[in-house]
């Protein structure tokens, strides 16, 4: 008789985050935020803390939010991309050519589009229970001792997923400082994670390439005869890739999370204090990843002020290409955008294709 069920999920969690604002500063309730904050792979944590913003923009409540997501990767300083340009050299001769080819342009929004909602329902799927048992608890707590990769990889993602969404849904209710605080460490969450799964490629690049030409022979042993210095080179292309890869992949999600042409002074600031390429990608994939028009000059300045490395090269002709593709632009502007990173203009045809890197 003195419990009380909800029919939609969304209401229980309207009233946790209400009561939560009405009494927060109450030891408990502290320590209920930080819980949610630190369980963010769990929907119901996400969700508390949504509302609790919503009906707070107490800046105690972002400071909590923020000193969590600081704690993933925290042995880790944000990734700045500016990799050494002896160590990249090293490991690929030249750059795979980037070029435009004939394919449908809103064929490849569909699939960007159907690939969104296909990881969006595998994400839902693994997060159905709003309920978190005592291992899940347990699981959160433990992620800032290194103790499970995968959780703490995921917490970040979730970390900056929440961070932007605050930052974009109450860009007009924050006080400038309060949207630089959530974009900071929107954008230093998931570099931290990057610097750490850059930093064996990094600090121990033969070890690296050893490994992955053992993993080579033995997929290869018995099927076809290859020399070690081909063995070699294949693993030198591998492990470059992966570093494209992975570093694309985060600079990408950073952007799709905080991107917005409300926050776009705002994500410049943050973007230009933190002085490194990879503060660079981000500003540039922020305002591509929105469809905003970038001049020819400001597009050049920026690679040209990019680190001489390969990665960082690629990194912009990828995000470039992307922006082509997902945007219609005139077709003089769009020849204009490829020569200023050098990617090739393939017209043979109206119609604007993208031939994948590395194909």
């Amino acid at each position: 008789p003195n419990n009380y069920k909800f029919k939609y999920n969304y209401v229980y969690y309207f009233f946790i985050a209400k009561y939560f604002s009405d009494h927060l500063r109450e030891a408990d309730v502290v320590k209920e935020i930080k819980n949610a904050a630190s369980s963010l792979h769990l929907k119901q944590s996400m969700n508390i803390l949504m509302f609790l913003t919503h009906h707070s923009k107490d800046q105690f409540i972002l400071d909590l939010i923020t000193d969590q997501a600081k704690l993933l990767f925290s042995k880790f300083e944000p990734a700045t991309i500016d990799l050494d340009t002896d160590f990249i050299n090293s490991i690929v001769d030249n750059l795979p050519e980037v070029c435009f080819i004939q394919k449908d342009r809103l064929e490849f929004r569909r699939e960007v589009e159907d690939s969104k909602d296909f990881r969006s329902e595998e994400i839902d799927s693994e997060n159905n229970d709003d309920e978190p048992d005592e291992s899940e608890q347990r699981d959160s707590n433990a992620v800032y001792d290194g103790i499970d990769l995968n959780l703490e990889l995921n917490l970040t993602i979730k970390s900056l997923e929440l961070l932007g969404q605050l930052s974009r849904n109450y860009y007009g209710s924050l006080k400038i400082g309060q949207k630089e605080l959530l974009l900071d460490e929107a954008i230093n969450a998931p570099l931290r994670s990057l610097n750490f799964l850059l930093s064996s490629a990094r600090d121990e690049p033969e070890k690296t390439i050893e490994t992955l030409e053992q993993k080579i022979n033995e997929v290869l042993a018995g099927k076809k005869s290859t020399t070690s210095s081909e063995v070699r080179a294949l693993a030198r292309k591998i492990l470059f890739r992966m570093l494209f890869t992975i570093t694309y992949s985060i600079v990408s999600k950073i952007a799709s999370s905080i991107g917005s042409t409300h926050l776009q002074p705002v994500i410049d600031k943050v973007c230009d204090n933190k002085n490194s390429d990879a503060g660079k990608l981000i500003k540039l994939a922020s305002i591509l990843e929105v469809g905003q028009t970038i001049s020819i000059e400001e597009l050049k300045k920026l690679n040209g002020s990019l680190s001489k490395n390969s990665l960082s090269n690629l990194l912009v002709k990828a995000l470039v290409v992307n922006y082509l593709y997902m945007f219609e632009r005139p077709n003089k502007q769009v020849q204009q955008i490829c020569a200023a990173v050098d990617i090739k203009y393939d017209a043979i045809s109206k119609e604007i294709g993208f031939q994948k890197i590395n194909k």
